[in-house]
């Protein structure tokens, strides 16, 4: 739920327990109102862990493929729920889905998003070829970066290193990057500090 429907929730519930007259069922509503903006909030097309292991693609449809594994059992459970599935497709290594738009291979994947070519990188080979025709690219291995345009570049590893997991959901104006340092705020324990970032920015 958006911040802003929890603050309405919060609001109704204080007024339909503070106000003893008929008029604290107008909180009824309010509540409602407040509980109605989760329908505002936009699924992530991408999400990729802290450590770029783990990669989930939303297909659209009530359907997310997830990058094979044994590991991350925790994440993936969270995952699901966020996307609203009971259980994800089988990762498509056997080359294009033409329903789904989708192919991957050991060097990665590449999907259409939002009528735009999105590609995930995991091999440096393959990348050269990914930052010529993707209109989006999103790097889990290290290139040198005069290969990619930065313009075309979403993520990369980085920005795994220093923001942690990231949610990519894709509009018609482009992507837009969530990490999980945004959600947690600088801590003294994270993993780059605002005295360090300074340096790295």
């Amino acid at each position: 739920m958006p911040t802003a429907g929890l603050v309405i929730v919060a609001i109704g519930g204080i007024w339909l327990c503070v106000l003893r007259n008929r008029i604290r069922l107008c909180a009824l509503p309010v509540i409602t109102a407040g509980f109605m903006t989760i329908l505002l909030v936009k699924a992530p097309d991408i999400i990729i862990n802290r450590d770029g292991g783990l990669v989930a693609i939303n297909l659209g449809g009530g359907r997310v493929v997830m990058s094979p594994g044994n590991g991350n059992g925790f994440e993936r459970d969270m995952w699901q729920r966020r996307l609203a599935v009971d259980s994800p497709d089988p990762w498509p290594s056997g080359g294009i889905d033409r329903v789904s738009r989708i192919g991957c291979d050991p060097s990665g994947c590449i999907t259409e998003i939002a009528g735009k070519t999105v590609a995930i990188v995991s091999d440096p080979v393959s990348a050269i070829e990914d930052c010529r025709r993707a209109d989006y690219i999103i790097l889990l291995t290290r290139i040198p970066r005069r290969l990619c345009d930065d313009e075309r570049v979403v993520l990369s590893t980085f920005h795994i290193w220093r923001d942690g997991a990231h949610a990519i959901p894709f509009g018609p104006e482009g992507p837009t990057v969530e990490t999980s340092r945004e959600r947690r705020g600088d801590r003294p324990w994270s993993r780059v500090s605002d005295k360090r970032r300074q340096y790295i920015e």
